[in-house]
């Protein structure tokens, strides 16, 4: 979820195209998501002494879509995709927070020119269970920020300094 800086909130979402998984639970949360909006593109990271690497994420450009992020998504599986692209264009100061997202996760932070800012572990929070959703903040301005699993990231590639893009639709 992001909370963008000044009185308005707007949580983080992704978007959709057509991605197959494997699966009841993934093809479950995966239509849920096509539903409400969302699709998919090429997410490609690359860093020092690694191979690019390429995924199909769930991608968020609306603040529509940015305003639903995660919530209710309790597939740890994300729908068959390792993660949500959250894009601003133009890059934007925003905090996140966990509101009504019921899976632990990493929240990479992606700068103006594309590299990796930094990560934060987030904990699920929700407003019915009596948790306190406390937003973050991220060291600048973001062109994009990625949500994974927690403890995914470096798997992904997803470490300070790494450059991540965003392709076409997969």
């Amino acid at each position: 979820m992001v909370r963008r800086a000044g009185p308005v909130a707007v949580l983080l979402a992704l978007l959709l195209i057509g991605c197959g998984s494997s699966g009841s639970a993934a093809s479950s949360t995966e239509q849920r998501l096509q539903e409400a909006g969302f699709g998919c593109r090429t997410l490609t990271v690359t860093g020092e002494g690694r191979a690019p690497r390429a995924d199909c994420v769930w991608v968020a450009d609306t603040p529509a879509l940015q305003g639903r992020g995660l919530m209710g998504v309790d597939d740890p599986g994300l729908g068959g995709r390792p993660g949500m692209a959250f894009v601003f264009d133009p890059p934007v100061e925003a905090s996140f927070w966990m509101k009504d997202t019921p899976l632990p996760l990493t929240l990479v932070w992606v700068g103006k020119d594309g590299r990796v800012l930094g990560t934060r572990d987030l904990e699920p929070c929700s407003a019915t269970s009596g948790s306190v959703c406390t937003p973050v903040s991220p060291p600048g301005p973001l062109s994009m920020a990625i949500e994974v699993p927690r403890g995914r990231a470096p798997a992904l590639g997803l470490v300070p300094g790494a450059s991540v893009s965003l392709g076409a639709p997969c």
